[in-house]
């Protein structure tokens, strides 16, 4: 291999790095929060609190939430001004915490980028 094959390489490298940095940098994934509903406004419309604040989402037809329950929340973009979706309970009936099958179907249309390696706490 020559000089000249090296630094084109090199340089190659480096392009593809920005161009990836690049748009990794400006992309904004969905996220997925957890809320407590705090009561309905109308319906499939429901006051939920997060993070110390209250904020309207929506709910699915026919879905019906009892102030108290956990809720998982889709937040298009990470941008919490747009219209946010309550994907659904975050237990089952059965009581055991964390239980994404709940929600599973819901979700079916995401693709998952990867694991959560953070565990939830309780305060």
């Amino acid at each position: 291999m020559s000089a000249d094959s090296t630094a084109y390489e090199n340089s190659f490298v480096q392009a593809m790095r920005v161009i990836a940095g690049a748009a990794v940098q400006g992309y904004k994934a969905d996220q997925t929060v957890i809320g407590v509903i705090r009561g309905a406004v109308r319906d499939n419309i429901y006051e939920v609190s997060y993070n110390g604040g209250l904020m309207t989402c929506y709910a699915e037809d026919k879905a019906i939430f009892m102030p108290g329950s956990s809720v998982y929340i889709l937040v298009p973009q990470g941008d919490f001004s747009q219209k946010k979706t309550i994907v659904g309970l975050t237990s089952s009936s059965s009581g055991e915490e964390g239980n994404l099958s709940v929600v599973a179907p819901a979700l079916d249309g995401y693709e998952v980028i990867s694991n959560n390696i953070l565990t939830p706490t309780s305060k």
